[in-house]
């Protein structure tokens, strides 16, 4: 899937009608819980960046969103006391 990023779900199983309603079952399932999917994913991603001194964190502003970006840098993560 992550290839067919952006296309609908039936464009990008190719015609696996498995797959397909592979998705929608997990879509449908009251247990599935996206926040711990997202928790997860952001886990993952610090521990593989711990030792690089600075991430940049990017964004697509090709498309006409009406909505504030950043004027300037800003340092996120680690907290020093």
């Amino acid at each position: 899937m992550v290839q067919s990023s952006g296309k609908s779900a039936s464009l990008s199983y190719e015609g696996s009608s498995a797959l397909f309603e592979a998705t929608h079952r997990f879509i449908r399932n009251d247990n599935i819980q996206p926040d711990k999917i997202h928790r997860a994913g952001f886990e993952q991603t610090a521990k593989a960046v711990q030792d690089i001194p600075e991430i940049l964190a990017l964004e697509d502003t090709s498309l006409s969103h009406k909505y504030q970006v950043a004027t300037e840098r800003a340092t996120l993560g680690q907290v020093k006391e």
